[in-house]
């Protein structure tokens, strides 16, 4: 599969910003941001990375509620990029990147997210992972979400992986993150949240509806935001 191609069509073609980044619905697309705002004080946080940001809805979120962050977004698809820029927002930069090859120095960020980007991927794990790791600053967090292989839909039978994507173990990744000198502060299945605390808790996320997905989100030792 060649990925650039595929988001490139899809954010050339797509009117849904949802569907500009190839998830079901909007629901969906922002559960995945939720547990990065009630487990991280932004409040702190001084620069965020963004590793495969899509169309920047993200990036929107983060301007409006905390515009004191200074943002950074990579992405593979020029085409989504412009969808970024388009956007307007005016404390964040959109740059081209990969997530096998960051275009950032060493520990430069207090907060790095990929979300999505795993599960559509061709190449090396282990480069990935070091390059997410590597751009964290002591004291700073990682945030990944992925599609989780040992869902239990999957295991009932109650739903069909889909042969084009990449699904992972949990246990598997939280130990690739481990070994890179970060502790791990919280990971689940993001259908195991609670549905009616989010949307008391918050504007911005509605109902979710994909069980496939788990977020990771790690702290890197050796220092305090």
């Amino acid at each position: 599969m060649n990925w650039k191609e595929y988001f490139d069509n899809l954010a050339r073609n797509e009117a849904e910003e949802h569907r500009k980044a190839g998830w079901g619905s909007k629901e969906s697309m922002y559960a995945k941001f939720y547990p990065i705002f009630h487990e991280i004080d932004f409040t702190r946080v001084r620069d965020f990375l963004d590793v495969g940001c899509g169309t920047g809805a993200l990036e929107k979120l983060i301007a409006i509620n905390y515009p004191h962050v200074k943002i950074y977004a990579i992405d593979i698809s020029e085409e989504m990029l412009k969808v970024c820029k388009a956007k307007g927002i005016r404390n964040a930069e959109f740059l081209f990147g990969s997530i096998t090859q960051i275009p950032f120095g060493d520990a430069k960020f207090d907060v790095v997210v990929s979300v999505g980007v795993l599960q559509n991927f061709n190449s090396s794990l282990d480069k990935a992972i070091d390059e997410l790791c590597r751009v964290v600053r002591p004291g700073g967090y990682l945030y990944v979400v992925t599609l989780d292989k040992d869902c239990k839909w999957f295991k009932k039978g109650a739903k069909k992986m889909n042969p084009i994507n990449t699904y992972y173990s949990p246990e598997n990744l939280m130990n690739r993150v481990a070994r890179r000198g970060f502790s791990i502060e919280d990971a689940r299945s993001i259908s195991l949240l609670d549905i009616d605390l989010m949307e008391k808790s918050t504007d911005f996320i509605l109902p979710l509806h994909e069980t496939h997905t788990f977020f990771i989100l790690a702290k890197r030792k050796g220092g305090n935001l």
